[in-house]
């Protein structure tokens, strides 16, 4: 997380933070918050963007999870 969060472009995309960053400032963005960096260093996505990848990553890793689960834990009944 750390290290994907200092690096440049578009490689912070990986990173929870990132997500998180961008649906702040887009809640914020009524009141003129944003962030104080330079705009080509930090390009933040909308906040409905965030919260669909961030859900979909949860997703993703529930049916992940779900499946290895399965293959694993119950392998001695079939």
């Amino acid at each position: 997380e750390i290290l994907l969060g200092n690096m440049p472009g578009i490689a912070k995309r990986g990173s929870i933070s990132f997500y998180l960053a961008s649906m702040l400032y887009d809640a914020g963005a009524s009141y003129q918050i944003g962030p104080q960096v330079d705009r080509a260093l930090f390009l933040p996505v909308t906040g409905s963007t965030a919260s669909l990848v961030l859900a979909l990553a949860a997703a993703g890793l529930l049916g992940v999870g779900m499946a290895v689960f399965t293959r694993r834990e119950y392998r001695d009944l079939a």
